[in-house]
């Protein structure tokens, strides 16, 4: 869970690389969110799971697509995705079976509860190296510099 959580900020960082704001705000079609609203949405799931691990009441709320619709600077994206890395890999590098295997508040195990919610998060950035792609076919003349686990 933790390598493959840090390798997902560590792309997450690439796929907004190289953006100005105006480009995390585009977005492929009226419905869709943009990757500034993906980045914070998985950041903010990732957060609470984070804070779940080690067993602190966040008062997430766990509201559909919190932060989704919403939009941030490169340099408060970046800022967001070292924060909640730090914290996700402190709070999961500290979990052990016990713990794992403790239930949380909605009755699961913790650890299905975190795997469960770890998979929505790369359900989500899939969507959002989707919505890189399609800002680069959208802006044709725009720099590459996206690769995906480079």
């Amino acid at each position: 869970m933790l390598s493959t959580t840090h390798d997902r900020h560590v792309d997450l960082a690439s796929l907004i690389d190289g953006l100005g704001d105006d480009d995390l705000r585009w977005t492929p079609c009226a419905e869709a969110p943009a990757l500034a609203g993906l980045v914070l949405h998985i950041l903010d799931v990732e957060g609470h799971l984070a804070a779940m691990a080690v067993g602190e009441d966040d008062h997430w709320t766990a509201e559909n697509g919190s932060h989704i619709l919403d939009s941030a600077t490169l340099e408060d994206l970046h800022g967001a995705i070292d924060d909640v890395d730090d914290r996700v890999r402190t709070a999961f590098a500290s979990l052990d079976d016990a713990r794992l295997d403790s239930p949380v508040p909605d009755g699961h195990r913790l650890v299905e509860a975190l795997l469960e919610d770890l998979d929505h998060c790369a359900l989500h950035h899939g969507q959002a190296q989707l919505t890189r792609n399609m800002w680069e076919a959208a802006h044709p003349d725009a720099p590459r510099t996206y690769e995906h686990w480079r």
